[in-house]
């Protein structure tokens, strides 16, 4: 165990020449209960099971792990303003200081008892990167420039609705996780590789509903993860910003089992609540996801899950020429999708729709995309800018349901190309997205009527 406090070593470059001392605080060997009262770690250096680091100082952490005692059950960890956190692996001074770079170096809620909703742990302010990113506070590892920063670890929350994030920069950051209902506002994620809802060990806090307000999201290109994937809570994400080119949808959100495995009893969420995404600013390969956790995804819809949703007032547009799909809508869910403005998408909004699961055998559609503005620009003439193909043989088919699409805006006045009659709707002159055979009820459209049929 290391209990050393570095002083005045680092160097700061200020103005035209001038230099100050930054401290560095090595975290690595120390545990929450052994930094409250140390007035080393602990800057009120009293014993009362809250600890908060000094402001102004890099501190190099590894594995550290935030939980409650016998003592003090219901601890609370601050990052405080200013401060900077580098994640680092293992600490020597054999001639001299050397950090090793970490990439599964992590700051965890582990908590008195499971599950952890005792412990509360708040970024204020602060910034979270990797050792090797001599950007924020210096060239900590002293390695020059022989070292790049890249994905590191993970920050694992404690559940609880008192955690937060606010003000704070993330980077290099491979996973984010176990969050309950509560509050990331301006903050940056940048590099990053995004929220993750669960693994085998780790469950889902079902039905939280965590706020998602003024934040930007770019993911690394290494990541492998949605920015936010919230399945199986009732998030809000309003007035966020994301950008970045990685394949993976930027937002997803559904139903999900709190446990990733197929383990008996595992329980469905979320059973209660509303998803609501609004005015975000989603410039990605892939937009809003509203689907499921796993292979049999709108099954889910039938074992438990209620999904309602509000996905409103969004700008949509991919950076690249032919991003995927804008918006990915499960068939099943009951979801009211107004006021976005899309486009440069391949495919702008599809649609999920499992004809083996119960979901599928529905005679009603509760989804409603009303007053949207599509564009025709990047999508796919060939493929449909609208996707949803229910089997024919389906009691949806058979019976003629039918997904309200009304006062939409196609990309042209004269409204979507429908080349088809069989569900009773036909615009062949329609200069728009195409609809292909699918069941849409785009009748009205913003910009026209159905131009009558000529022989």
């Amino acid at each position: 165990m290391y209990k050393i406090l570095l002083a005045a070593s680092l160097l700061l470059l200020l103005g035209a020449g001038t230099a100050i001392a930054q401290q560095v605080v090595i975290h690595i060997g120390q545990t929450f209960s052994s930094e409250d009262g140390n007035a080393a770690y602990d800057e009120d250096g009293v014993r009362n099971g809250t600890v908060i680091w000094r402001g102004g100082a890099v501190h190099v952490v590894y594995n550290y792990q935030v939980y409650g005692t016998t003592e003090f059950p219901n601890p609370v960890f601050v990052i405080p303003p200013s401060a900077i956190v580098k994640f680092a692996q293992t600490f020597s001074t054999n001639g001299g200081i050397t950090w090793t770079p970490a990439f599964d170096g992590r700051i965890t809620a582990q908590g008195f008892n499971f599950p952890v909703e005792n412990v509360t742990l708040r970024i204020e302010g602060a910034t979270i990167t990797d050792i090797r990113d001599d950007a924020e506070g210096g060239d900590t590892n002293g390695d020059g420039n022989a070292s790049t920063p890249s994905l590191w670890g993970q920050l694992r929350f404690s559940g609880s609705p008192r955690d937060a994030v606010r003000n704070s920069t993330v980077k290099y950051c491979i996973a984010i996780g176990h969050i309950g209902s509560m509050e990331f506002s301006s903050n940056m994620f940048t590099t990053f590789g995004g929220f993750v809802p669960t693994s085998i060990t780790d469950p889902i806090v079902l039905n939280a509903s965590p706020r998602f307000t003024g934040n930007t999201f770019q993911r690394s290109p290494q990541a492998g993860y949605y920015a936010l994937d919230l399945r199986g809570m009732t998030p809000i994400v309003e007035n966020n910003t994301f950008r970045d080119s990685i394949p993976q949808y930027a937002i997803r959100v559904g139903p999900a089992r709190e446990f990733s495995d197929g383990r008996t009893g595992n329980t469905i969420g979320p059973s209660s609540g509303t998803i609501v995404i609004s005015n975000n600013r989603i410039e990605t390969t892939q937009g809003i996801s509203l689907s499921a956790w796993g292979l049999d995804q709108d099954s889910l819809y039938s074992k438990g899950a209620t999904i309602r949703a509000e996905i409103r007032g969004n700008g949509l547009r991919a950076l690249r020429n032919n991003g995927g799909r804008a918006l990915y809508l499960a068939f099943a869910a009951e979801a009211a999708v107004s006021g976005n403005d899309v486009s440069n998408y391949y495919q702008p909004v599809a649609f999920f729709f499992d004809p083996q699961s119960a979901a599928g055998n529905r005679t009603q559609c509760a989804l409603r995309i009303n007053n949207n503005r599509f564009s025709t620009e990047g999508a796919n003439p060939n493929f449909g800018g609208v996707g949803w193909f229910p089997p024919p043989t389906s009691p949806a088919a058979l019976n003629n349901v039918l997904i309200d699409m009304k006062n939409n805006y196609w990309g042209d006045p004269s409204g979507p190309l429908d080349t088809t009659a069989s569900d009773g709707r036909s615009n062949p002159r329609g200069r728009g997205l195409s609809v292909g055979t699918n069941r849409i009820d785009y009748v009205p459209f913003v910009g026209g009527a159905v131009p009558p049929q000529r022989d």
